[in-house]
């Protein structure tokens, strides 16, 4: 994609902790929402995990299954969501809390990329570590695809191949990054997820608005647009890129 911005991991890391602070109320809203459903899923699904520990039958081999397949469609969606809403805000909107919930009418073309995803880089991984990851990589905005350009699954799987040429090495590195900033995060009773896990998503959206050359000037992005906050919330301390 000629054109495009340069996609520094500094510069999404930083672009996500200015933003995922800025708008960290309506971050914890939405993810306190769209953690409802999964747990509603998994309040039913640990008692038949349970008592199919105990008395395995039929019916609770199909029942678990139901609502293991449940639990991950639901999950999908709930992803897309989030990754909506995000770039909603760097696109200088406002979403709403229930916007998290918008993407489920490209449920089926997400299955269908999920399935030929994991087919592929589950082949890649059997047949050597390394071709494994270049694949999980290089397709990595696949999701993304389906609903903010309403891609099919292999156009989908493709366009981001073809977005990440080049970039595979600087995103291996940012998922990595993001990794220890989560694993930092869980450290203090888990609550450090609570701007930790903002900022993964900002900053990988961020560098999904960089690839696919629809990015705005971390400039631009100094003041993004309000969003319901925590009161009294102060500007963030800033980071100084690395």
């Amino acid at each position: 994609m000629p054109g495009r911005p340069a996609f520094s991991v500094s510069e999404a890391i930083r672009v996500g902790w200015k933003t995922a602070w800025a708008h960290l109320g309506y971050f914890i809203s939405a993810m306190m929402v769209a953690g409802i459903p999964l747990l509603v899923l998994m309040a039913l699904q640990i008692p038949v995990s349970l008592e199919l520990m105990v008395r395995p039958n039929l019916f609770l081999h199909v029942a678990n299954f139901v609502l293991s397949l449940v639990s991950n469609i639901v999950m999908l969606i709930l992803q897309m969501g989030m990754m909506y809403v995000t770039l909603e805000i760097l696109r200088g909107k406002r979403p709403t809390v229930r916007d998290v919930f918008s993407c489920w009418r490209y449920t089926l073309p997400c299955i269908g990329a999920t399935i030929v995803y994991g087919f592929l880089c589950l082949a890649g991984y059997l047949l050597l570590l390394v071709p494994g990851i270049i694949l999980s990589l290089g397709m990595f905005f696949y999701s993304i695809l389906v609903f903010d350009r309403e891609d099919g699954p292999l156009e989908a799987l493709k366009e981001s191949w073809e977005m990440t040429r080049g970039y595979k090495w600087k995103l291996f590195v940012l998922l990595l990054a993001l990794g220890l900033i989560n694993l930092l995060g869980a450290l203090p009773l888990l609550l450090g997820w609570t701007i930790t896990f903002p900022l993964s998503i900002v900053a990988v959206a961020y560098a999904y608005e960089q690839l696919s050359g629809n990015g705005r000037s971390p400039e631009a992005l100094e003041a993004p647009a309000s969003s319901p906050g925590l009161p009294g919330m102060q500007p963030p301390p800033p980071i100084t890129p690395g």
